[in-house]
């Protein structure tokens, strides 16, 4: 299952445009084998944000957006042997969601000439897990991999674009993250 979805809520020459967009998909996977194992996969991601370009002239505008992403994914694996062998079952998780804000300047000095600067801010919160039966040990539920966390994440950029000729584009740029 997919969708995508974007909307121009309002727009105009002189203020800019708004517009709201999303795109999200699930999806499940199952696998058999002749010797009695299966896997299960489980997904899910959406993401959605708005934008908004103003227009200050005719030559600088502003681009501001604001989205959010949602991410899961689950495996459940069935291992079994008859007589004996190897008899597992595992779950495994993998949960994600951010935030993000940035805007972004354009001035156009002239049509072979173009300057961008912006400032991204994200964050971003995780989940991880595994959990499996232990055969040997009475069957007792065990998780080795249980832990959540996240990061904060701010960059800044600037960008100078020249055309110097048809065939040749100069492009210089600075970058900076800092993440914590």
């Amino acid at each position: 299952l997919q969708g995508d979805w974007s909307s121009d809520v309002c727009s105009s020459d002189l203020l800019g445009a708004l517009n709201v967009w999303g795109v999200m998909g699930d999806g499940i996977f199952n696998q058999k084998s002749s010797f009695g194992s299966k896997d299960d996969l489980t997904t899910s991601s959406f993401i959605s944000g708005i934008t908004l370009l103003t227009n200050l002239n005719k030559k600088l505008s502003i681009t501001t957006t604001v989205s959010g992403t949602y991410t899961q994914d689950k495996l459940v694996v069935q291992n079994r042997t008859i007589n004996t062998l190897l008899e597992e079952t595992f779950w495994v998780r993998n949960k994600s969601e951010s935030f993000r804000v940035s805007a972004q300047l354009n001035n156009k000095f002239s049509p072979g000439s173009l300057f961008r600067a912006g400032i991204i801010f994200s964050y971003r919160n995780y989940e991880l897990g595994k959990r499996y039966i232990d055969f040997v040990d009475n069957k007792k539920l065990k998780t080795p991999l249980d832990s959540e966390g996240g990061t904060d994440y701010l960059q800044a950029y600037a960008q100078w674009k020249k055309n110097m000729g048809e065939k040749f584009t100069l492009n210089a740029g600075l970058h900076t993250i800092y993440a914590w």
